[in-house]
This record gives C-alpha cells, structure tokens and sequence, in this order.
C-alpha cells in the first residue's frame, strides 16, 4: 500500500482514490450487472408491463405477437412507468449500497493495528478522507449513471406516449441527491463512532 500511494509523482490522495476504487471493483461490477438486467434487459423482456393501455392491441392482436417488428412499429411504451419502476429501485440502492461501501473503506478506523498502518501512509488525513470518501460516492453512482443511461436511450429510441428523457434525468438527478445524502450520513456517523456496533446502533437510531 505504502508503494502504490507513494512512488508516482501525481497527488497522493489521488493515487489512494485509484487504489481504493479498485478494491470496490468486485462491488462496482456487481451492482453495475444487476441493474443492468433491471434496465434495459427486464424492461423489454417484459415489455408489455410498460406499454400504454391505448396501444395495446390493432385489429385484435396483442403483444403476444412474435413479430417484434410489429411490436417495435404500433406499441407506444409507458416511459413514465418505467422511470418510477427504475427510480424506486434505485431509490432503495442509493441509500443502502453507501452505507456498506462507506463501511468497507473506512473499517481501518476501527482496528488500533489497522488505522496505525493507513495513518502512516503519505497522505495528510484530508487528503486520506477526501479520497476514500470520494472512491466510496464513485462505486455506487456508476452503476446508477449506467443504467439510467440506458433507460435515457430507451426514451429517445422506443415510441413513447409521453416526452420521456426530461423526466428521467430528473429523476436521475433525484436518485444522486439521495445518494449523497446517504453517503455524507454515513461518513458522519462512521467519524464519531468509536466501533462498528456504535455506528449501527447510530443508524439505527436515525
């Protein structure tokens, strides 16, 4: 560790940010899969969920149909539901996934041994703070960013009812405030607590 913050010449904190991202990577990928398979992949295997009531059927045939062509030119997806579907989903993630992520990075805090090695390192303790903290926000909003990607390429490339991509950029900004928030309370209580029970029973209590 001490090698793989120190030998560049580039900022400390930022070589930590690069090694402590890469450590998240299992989690990163992961999340990135699952809600990739919310969003595009369950959303159109399951698209007649997502379809106005208005478009579905001509001349009695429903979107049973095995033609996707078909599908493709006369349904008209409800972009609206598969905005509040996804940004529920995504909602309950933001607010978790910082909590265990934030919990992983800064575990060193509570370990004498531990917090004695990562305090030695090169780096002021704001620098230490900044980029852990920062690496922590990164691991569970690329996943997010990925999927609501795509759900915004959906609302450009599907026949919509509505005027989709508007609305799922707020929401992916909605989705991100939460996440933040998130985040910032669990840095919060992770620097005033003084074991890992205390910071459960902290959020516990909140």
């Amino acid at each position: 560790m001490m090698l793989k913050t120190s030998y560049r010449k580039i900022n400390p904190g930022v070589n930590m940010y690069f090694v402590t991202l890469r450590r998240m990577l299992p989690i990163i990928i992961i999340s990135t899969v699952a809600f990739l398979l919310v969003c595009p992949a369950f959303f159109m295997v399951n698209a007649d969920l997502f379809v106005d009531e208005l478009s579905k059927e001509m001349d009695g045939y429903y979107l049973h149909s095995d033609s996707f062509i078909w599908l493709f030119n006369n349904v008209k997806f409800n972009i609206t539901q598969m905005n509040v579907t996804l940004t529920s989903i995504a909602c309950v993630f933001a607010a978790i996934a910082p909590v265990i992520v934030c919990t992983i990075n800064f575990s060193f805090l509570f370990s004498k041994k531990s917090s004695d090695f990562y305090l030695a390192l090169p780096l002021k303790r704001t620098e230490m703070f900044i980029s852990r903290s920062l690496a922590s926000a990164t691991a569970t909003v690329i996943p997010i960013v990925l999927s609501f990607g795509a759900m915004s390429v959906l609302s450009v490339v599907l026949p919509h009812t509505e005027s989709g991509l508007p609305d799922v950029l707020w929401s992916l900004a909605y989705v991100i405030t939460v996440l933040l928030l998130s985040t910032v309370i669990s840095l919060l209580f992770l620097a005033c607590a003084g074991a890992v029970g205390d910071f459960i029973i902290s959020l516990l209590g909140l």
